[in-house]
C-alpha cells in the first residue's frame, strides 16, 4: 500500500472564505455630499428583524438565499438545505438593522465602483447586495455594501460604504453587518470535534482490499501505535497521530447529496472512542475533490470498559 494512500484519508480540503472585505481609501475621494441622517441607515428595521425570513445574498460571482426553518433553524436551498450558522444571520439582519450612517456620499452611478457599491451584475462590480424578505418574499430592506475598513485590534464597529437598494445615495456608514459573499461561508461547517483523549483507534479499509490500523491501548498512552505496518514505510509519528485524530476538529469546504456521488469503491475509516462512539467514514476523490460520507453508532460494551473502576 502506498503511504500516500492513507496519508491522504487524514487531509481535509478547506477553502479559505474571502468575503468583500476591502481597505478604505481616502475619505476624501470625489464624492457628491447630501444631507446625513440622525438615525439608522434603515430606520424602522431593528423592530422588524423577527419578521425576516429569507436573505437573499448576490455578488459577481455567487447568488444564493437563506431561509428559515420552521424549527427556527436557517438552512440554505442551493446547498440542500444545509444547516446556516446562527452567527452569520444575526451578523447579516441585526448588523444591518444596527448600521449608523455617518456621512452621505456620493448619488452618481458613475462614482460608484470607486466606493464599491455599484450593483453586483455591473461590469467588474467587487460590492455584496442582501436583501431581507419575509416569508411571503416580500422585500423589507435591502443594501449594497461596498469597501470596508475594519481596525484591527480594535473594539470600535468597521466603517463601510453602502447604498440601499433602489436608492441614488451612498453612505458611510458604521456598524458590525457582515455577509460573506461564498455561500460556503455561511454553513455551519464543523462537523465534529473529537478530542485526542478519547480516540483508541482507526480501522482504515481500501477498496483493494489492503487495511491500516492505527490504535493505543489507553487514555494514558502518549503515541498511537500503526500495526502490520508494511515492509520498508517509515512513516513519522506526526503522521500516525495525525491519522488517529483525523475528526479532531474537521470542516468542509462544500457539500452534495450522498447519492449524487458513488461510494461503493470509497475507502472507508472506522473510528472509536474509548467511551463508545464509533463514526464510519467513507471517502473518494472525484474532480479533484475529497468527499466522505459520515455515520455515527453507539458501542455499549466499550463505554462500559472505560467507566472508572470502583475504589
Amino acid at each position: 500500500m502506498r503511504k500516500n494512500s492513507w496519508i491522504a484519508l487524514a487531509a481535509v480540503t478547506v477553502v479559505a472564505v474571502v468575503g468583500a472585505v476591502y481597505v478604505v481609501g481616502q475619505r476624501n475621494a470625489e464624492t457628491d455630499r447630501g444631507e446625513a441622517p440622525s438615525a439608522r441607515l434603515v430606520p424602522g428595521l431593528l423592530a422588524k428583524v423577527n419578521d425576516v425570513a429569507q436573505i437573499a445574498v448576490q455578488d459577481a460571482k455567487h447568488k444564493f438565499t437563506v431561509v428559515r426553518q420552521k424549527d427556527e433553524t436557517w438552512a440554505m436551498p442551493e446547498k440542500y438545505n444545509y444547516p446556516v450558522k446562527p452567527d452569520a444571520v444575526k451578523k447579516a439582519v441585526v448588523g444591518m438593522a444596527e448600521l449608523k450612517a455617518l456621512e452621505p456620499r456620493t448619488a452618481k452611478p458613475d462614482l460608484y465602483s470607486k466606493i464599491g457599491v455599484d450593483a453586483p451584475d455591473a461590469k467588474g462590480s467587487e460590492s455584496v447586495q442582501v436583501d431581507l424578505k419575509d416569508a411571503a418574499g416580500k422585500e423589507i430592506a435591502g443594501i449594497i455594501a461596498g469597501k470596508t475598513k475594519s481596525f484591527e485590534g480594535d473594539v470600535r464597529p468597521a466603517q463601510i460604504y453602502v447604498r440601499k437598494v433602489g436608492d441614488a445615495q451612498s453612505w458611510l456608514a458604521e456598524g458590525r453587518f457582515e455577509a460573506k459573499p461564498d455561500p460556503i461561508g455561511w454553513l455551519d461547517d464543523e462537523i465534529f470535534k473529537l478530542s485526542r483523549d478519547r480516540m483508541m483507534s482507526v480501522e482504515i479499509d481500501q477498496p483493494d482490499g489492503g487495511k491500516l490500523v492505527i490504535a493505543r491501548p489507553s487514555r494514558e498512552t502518549k503515541d498511537f501505535t500503526l500495526q502490520d505496518l508494511p515492509a520498508g514505510a517509515k512513516p513519522k509519528q506526526s503522521e500516525i497521530d495525525g491519522i488517529a485524530t483525523g475528526l479532531e476538529t474537521l470542516v468542509f469546504s462544500d457539500v452534495a447529496k450522498a447519492d449524487s456521488l458513488d461510494f461503493s469503491k470509497a475507502t472507508t475509516a472506522t473510528y472509536r472512542t474509548f467511551d463508545g462512539l464509533v463514526v464510519t467514514v467513507k471517502s473518494l476523490q472525484q474532480d479533484g475533490k475529497h468527499w466522505a460520507t459520515f455515520a455515527v453508532a453507539f458501542d455499549p460494551e466499550q463505554a462500559a470498559k472505560d467507566q472508572p473502576k470502583p475504589a
